[in-house]
Parts: C-alpha cells; structure tokens; sequence
C-alpha cells in the first residue's frame, strides 16, 4: 500500500562543497509504503549503502540528552541480563564509539563495527578499537572467532538503514554467546506517526519497525524478542531486546502489552496510515505558508541545526535559498559545507549569533527545550523560534518561564494546542471527546433552597455504577490534576455556586478523538455532572474567590479492597515535562 512520496529527494547527509553549480547533484525517488502483510513499513527504493556510508557525516550526538540516554542504555542492559565484567560488547554502526565508550568504563571489553572510514579512524584514535565494514555474517564469524562470543550486540539506530536483515540477523545467530542479548534500538513507528515526524524518512532510513515486525522478523531466524523498552529520544524510539531461541532469558510482559498497544491503535490498519498521510501534507503546505508568509513581511529566516532530517523537511516543504538565509550547527564536519538540494551555507554558532535573524527554523525540533531553555537571550532580544514538528508553532520568550521552556495549551496555532512533553512536542486539537457526557442536573428550587438528582442508577451503564463516593474544598485558584485513570470511571459532579474551568484531554489511543482536548467552565447557576471514562486526563481550577465544592462518584474503589491495591492514578501533576498543562487565568 502506498503511504508517501516526496518525488526525487536528494541524500539528506550528503552535504556539499559550495560549487558555482550543483546539477549534478544526485537525487532519488522517496516513496513510502507499508506491507498489508507484516505492516512493516519501509522505502520502495533502496540506494547503494557504499554510496551512504562509506565516508559519513553523522557524528554521534553530544547532546546531554543522548549521553544520559546511553548510560541509562548500558546500565539497564548490564543490570537486567546480568552482563558481568570483562564481557565483550560488539556495536554495529558505532560511529565514533561514544556508546561503547561508555561501556568499557562499566568494565568491559568493547569493539566497534561501521563502515564509514573516516568515523572508524576517530574511534580507533580514541581507544576504541572499530573495524571498518559491514557487519554481516562472514564478518560475524570472524568476529567471534578472533575475539571470542560477544555477550551484548548492540545496535542503535542503524538497523533500520540495513536493506539485507537476513544476513545481519544470521550473523548475529551465530556468534551471539548463549546468555548474550542482541539489543536493537530504531525509531518507533507509533512515535514516528503519532508526532508526524515525516521529515525522519530519508534514503538511509529503509524501514520502520513496529515490536509487531520485530516479533516476526527474529522468529523466521530462530530468534525471539524477549522484552522490550520505550524511550523518549530521537522522538520516540523502542529498544527491543532479542536472545536465542533456546537461550536463558524468558519471555517478559513488556512485549504482550507492546503488541496490544499496536493492535489497540490501529497500526494493522490501512486507514491508520491514510490519516497519516492526510496530516503529513497539511503540515507541508502549513509550514511553507507561514515561512513565506514571515519573508513577505520583511523578516529574516535562517536554520538552527543542520541535521540529516531537516533536509527532508525543506526539500519536502520547498524551502530553500528564496526563504532562507543560512543554517547554524555545531557539527564541524558540516560547518563550510552547503545543504543538499536547498544549498544553504552552513555556518558555525558565532557566526549565527552576529547575524541573528529574525526567526530560526528549529530543525533539530527533538532538542527544542534544551536548545530554547539555552537561547533565551536570543528571545529576550525579540528573536523567535519556528517549531515545525508535529504542526508549525511560533515560540517566543512567553514560552520560557523561570528558564524553564513551557509551550503550554494556551498557546494556539491554527486551532491547534500543542504541549511540551518527554517524546517533545504533543499536539492536541480542540473538540468533543468521545465518551464524556456533560449532564445538567436539574434542579427543584423552594423557600427552603433547593434539590438535585445527582445520578439514578437505571440512567447509568451498569458498569459505571458508583462504587464509593468523594467531596473535595478547593481553594481560590487551586488546580486539582491533571491526572487520568487506567481502569476507573468518574462521575464528577459541579454542584455551584462557585464556578470551576474544567480541561479534558483524551489520551487513549483507540478513542475517536484521540488527542482531543476540551474546555469548559461547570458549575455556577446550573449545576451539572460530568461522565469521564478511563484514560480521559482531566484537571479543575476553582475560578471563585472562596472555596468551592465538588463531588467524584468512582466506579471503583480507590487503592481496592481495605486500601490494599496501588491507587492506578497516573498523576501527570507531578510530572514537570508533562504535556498535560492548564492555561493560566
């Protein structure tokens, strides 16, 4: 089924020399397409890897981020399967070795597989021993019979960019020790859809895996994926762990609960990559109207970051040279060198900071709050930034609030409210939520006051039946949540006088109107209850002056029995990178 094209795209890391003319710049077809049979989503066209990789550009990032990540990487390997010191760790595309850096401060023996030359030459100076090829299964061979059985074969992000698995994964098979571990970390398909990162497809990104995919493509060798972890970098990525078929590590619950999730989503059906083909091309024309929109103006437009993916965003959205003027990035390979297919300059920092523009196009959107939190004096001086993933938003020093970057559901563009979250920029739409049911209470009014029907059983589901019943005071001002529950119903009841605003976000996968987000204020002069299924994240701020009173009818009992369960709650209130977010009053 086909997904997305993009037309012929030039390769996004083959930056070149400033030339008088570029024609004989290569280009290749970029089509998207997924297999009704698998689901296993991937190019059409392959390009020659001698042509991507033999001398790279990619430099593992420094970012503090990724290197927190790959500690965290390295210590959840050695402490969940055991790994003990002295152990040999094999990374296939290693780069310049930061990752195996890492592991051979834990102790133990490292040795690098990558193909581009020049990247080899750097780690083998640092120490690093990395031998210059493909891994395959000759190599494989060779591997373990001149260094012995590695315990851990580790690949991060470079096995989506192989075209021939099959001879990886026999590699692998066969020189993997029997309590070794194979751990493969690519970009989550689910993320990769469900933030809209198309400009993450380019030529050297061949597949897109799913835990589904992974599951089937280890079981045709004799593999099985034996658990599994999600990550939030790289906007979303998924580190599957994979041993022998008769090896020593059982199956875990993680990659049940992955599947389901997958089933749950929709990610075996066609209409789920339609509606992501539908959003990818409004987010085409949208960012490519407010760029130009800002230079009709006057304005000054340059690129902050120049990573591989910011080429497939600009060539795909037609940005080049009319639009902007240069890109900034810290990578001094690149710095000197022109963009492909948009030919923009790229220069280092200090250059960008004597020639600020007006906006910066944030390209290397997955770093945006540890690059915004860092440019604030950019801001101050009235810069801003253009974050173009999920949807095209405008950051300004509004967003930055006690040095800490906060793009909160206050912020709007174009109908849109997005949030700053872990996997980086959450977007939800205002509308209706599938499921929540708003019901005035009628009211019986006398010299004496008043009364209400709160709720009748025969006007409720049987499975919504209140279990037990809550009252709650909030102060002036005060904001209960945001939080959700994994199982529980609540039926909320806004009694009044005192009014509240109420904000809905639904964030069950499976939803209608999943990512929706709805505002509304209760209480007052009519009194209403409120019917929120399990998975709604909902949160209430008393807008009165004096206390005021709300009621919760779960259909549960809260921690269970006698108090003896955990309470289920997911409390995004204490979570500060959460996207769920009220908007200030």
């Amino acid at each position: 089924m086909d997904v997305l094209s993009f037309g012929l795209m030039p390769l996004a890391n083959n930056y070149l020399d400033p030339a008088l003319s570029y024609d004989d710049e290569p280009r290749f077809p970029l089509e998207v397409i997924v297999c009704r049979g698998c689901w296993l989503m991937s190019l059409r066209h392959v390009v020659d890897p001698e042509a991507l990789y033999r001398h790279y550009v990619y430099i593992s990032s420094d970012s503090r981020m990724i290197i927190r990540h790959m500690h965290q990487l390295a210590a959840l390997i050695v402490q969940r399967f055991s790994v003990p010191a002295g152990s040999l760790v094999v990374e296939l595309g290693s780069n310049v070795g930061t990752q195996l850096e890492v592991f051979r401060d834990a102790g133990m023996r490292v040795l690098g597989v990558d193909p581009a030359r020049n990247l080899a030459d750097i780690a083998s100076r640092k120490g690093i021993e990395t031998l210059p090829d493909f891994f395959a299964a000759d190599l494989a061979v060779r591997v373990a019979n001149q260094y012995g059985r590695p315990r851990v074969i580790i690949g991060r992000h470079v096995f989506a960019h192989i075209d021939d698995l099959c001879d990886v994964i026999e590699g692998i098979k066969a020189s993997l020790d029997r309590t070794g571990i194979f751990a493969v970390e690519v970009p989550y398909v689910l993320d990769l859809i469900d933030a809209n990162q198309f400009d993450t497809i380019y030529h050297e990104h061949l597949s897109y895996f799913s835990v589904g995919t992974l599951v089937r493509l280890f079981e045709r060798h004799g593999l099985r994926v034996v658990d599994a972890e999600r990550f939030a970098v790289h906007g979303g990525s998924i580190l599957v762990f994979v041993g022998l078929q008769e090896g020593a590590w059982e199956v875990r619950p993680a990659v049940a609960e992955l599947l389901a999730l997958e089933k749950r989503t929709g990610l075996t059906t066609e209409a789920y990559y339609r509606r992501f083909a539908d959003r990818v091309e409004r987010t085409r024309r949208s960012l490519q109207e407010l760029v130009r929109r800002v230079v009709d103006e006057g304005k000054c437009v340059a690129c902050y970051g120049a990573p591989a993916k910011g080429n497939t965003l600009l060539n795909a959205c037609g940005l080049g040279s009319r639009e902007l003027v240069f890109a900034s990035d810290t990578t001094e390979f690149k710095q000197g060198k022109v963009l492909p297919g948009t030919h923009l300059p790229i220069y280092p920092p200090a250059y960008a900071k004597e020639h600020q523009p007006d906006y910066f196009l944030l390209l290397a959107w997955n770093y945006a709050k540890e690059i915004i939190e860092k440019e604030l004096e950019y801001l101050k001086a009235g810069g801003q930034f253009i974050v173009p993933i999920p949807e095209p938003v405008v950051v300004s020093e509004e967003s930055v609030v006690d040095g800490q970057f906060i793009l909160s559901t206050r912020l709007e563009t174009g109908g849109q409210l997005l949030a700053m979250g872990h996997k980086g920029l959450v977007q939800f739409s205002e509308g209706e939520i599938q499921g929540v049911v708003f019901r005035p209470l009628a009211v019986h009014r006398d010299s004496r006051g008043g009364l209400a029907e709160l709720f009748r059983f025969d006007e409720l589901p049987l499975e919504w039946h209140p279990k037990m019943a809550t009252a709650s005071w909030t102060e002036p001002g005060v904001v209960r949540g945001p939080h959700e529950h994994i199982g529980q119903t609540n039926l909320l009841m806004f009694l009044g006088p005192q009014r509240f605003l109420l904000i809905l976000w639904d964030n069950r996968p499976t939803s209608l109107t999943y990512r929706h987000m709805l505002r509304r204020v209760v209480g007052g002069d009519q009194p209403v209850s409120v019917l929120l299924p399990a998975g709604i994240v909902h949160a209430y701020q008393n807008l009165a002056e004096e206390p005021a009173l709300s009621l919760n009818f779960p259909n549960q009992l809260f921690r269970g029995r006698q108090r003896r369960a955990e309470d289920e709650a997911i409390r995004h209130e204490q979570d500060d990178a959460s996207p769920f977010k009220l908007p200030a009053v």
